[in-house]
């Protein structure tokens, strides 16, 4: 399938941390004409084998969570709105404000009630419902309709369907993990330079419980993290602050929370990306890595290698990001595969420069 066709399909599918079945059943079905092995962690996550042209000392893989950040039911108001809770604080609360969901399993759609701008007082204005206070109104007037068709605990999530913009760009929600997805899915249809395990984890949003199973599973020496960087390319951003920017290509990151990136392995991965004409970005921080701390805590001595995708309005109902971007990421994917495993050889066992001082995580 084309990229454009997976993210799509991805994007417009549910899948709330810890309620990730669909995504997974797709992320399966797309893989499986590819993969020589297939396995299922405890927690979900899916991990799927790839022969390569070469076998490295150490097991490689590449990672990217399947999750996405949403609301769950926890109860149902006389006036019969839903109550819900978000799974995951870091929404913006501007988004929130008249925000259009739907349950995950059922497709019942409903708004975030906002009053008009009218009806509010001067010291109203400006002011957004918490993450953890917020209404659902699905259209019922008392809690007997309302829960014929809804259960404590069930899942909702954005109503955002995907949409192509102007200029190669696209818009939908989830982008933050479906990106990612999609670019490993592509991968997988090409023949990589080493045997690599793709991971599909859970929980990211959650404390990413999902890629400490798998880490512990697979026991990587090399974890390639494909993920999503805040582009703030964005009216009141100074240009000094933007860092990542859309269109601008993806790239590697030094940092991501208490995360760093191989030094080694980021150098030798932007001269091998260089030699084959293209130019990588290197990005300093992304504070949003959590589908790497799993790898870390998982197993003490993996080395880490960083690689994202620019994406605008993250946590929103349609984040945003440019074609050309997602397409030089799997490229950017595919020579970190080739960069690994070329720094197991060199170095025999744990890979180029890995002599105890360049840890992929902080201790």
């Amino acid at each position: 399938m084309e990229l454009p066709s997976l993210l799509k399909t991805l994007s417009d599918l549910p899948g709330v941390s810890n309620f990730e079945d669909e995504v997974r059943a797709y992320l399966r079905t797309v893989s499986e004409p590819f993969a020589d092995d297939m396995k299922e962690s405890p927690l979900g996550s899916l991990l799927v084998f790839k022969k390569g042209a070469k076998t490295p000392k150490r097991p490689i893989a590449v990672s990217a969570g399947m999750d996405e950040a949403g609301f769950l039911v926890t109860g149902v108001g006389k006036d019969g709105m839903l109550r819900i809770e978000a799974v995951d604080e870091k929404f913006p609360a501007s988004a929130l404000f008249g925000l259009r969901l739907k349950l995950a399993g059922t497709g019942l759609r409903g708004v975030v009630p906002a009053k008009a701008i009218q009806l509010t007082s001067r010291a109203e204005r400006g002011k957004y419902p918490e993450a953890d206070d917020l209404r659902m109104d699905v259209g019922r007037d008392t809690d007997a309709e309302t829960e014929k068709l809804v259960r404590i605990g069930d899942p909702v999530v954005l109503d955002a369907p995907f949409h192509a913009l102007c200029g190669g760009r696209v818009a939908g929600k989830a982008f933050e993990n479906r990106i990612p997805c999609a670019q490993l899915l592509a991968l997988i249809e090409r023949k990589p330079a080493y045997d690599t395990w793709f991971v599909f984890s859970t929980r990211t949003f959650i404390g990413a419980s999902g890629a400490v199973s798998a880490a512990r599973i697979l026991k990587p020496g090399v974890v390639i993290g494909a993920g999503s960087v805040q582009a703030l390319d964005i009216p009141g951003i100074p240009p000094h602050r933007r860092g990542a920017c859309v269109g601008g290509g993806a790239g590697a990151t030094i940092r991501g929370g208490r995360i760093f990136s191989d030094r080694a392995l980021t150098r030798d991965l932007l001269r091998s990306f260089a030699q084959k004409g293209k130019a990588a970005n290197l990005f300093p921080e992304n504070t949003d890595s959590s589908r790497l701390y799993g790898f870390g805590d998982g197993v003490a001595d993996v080395k880490i290698l960083s690689i994202d995708t620019p994406v605008r309005h993250l946590r929103t109902p349609f984040e945003t990001a440019a074609a050309a971007d997602i397409e030089m990421g799997v490229d950017l994917l595919e020579t970190a595969i080739e960069t690994a495993g070329a720094a197991f050889e060199k170095d025999g066992a744990a890979g180029g420069g890995f002599d105890g001082k360049e840890l992929g995580t902080d201790g």
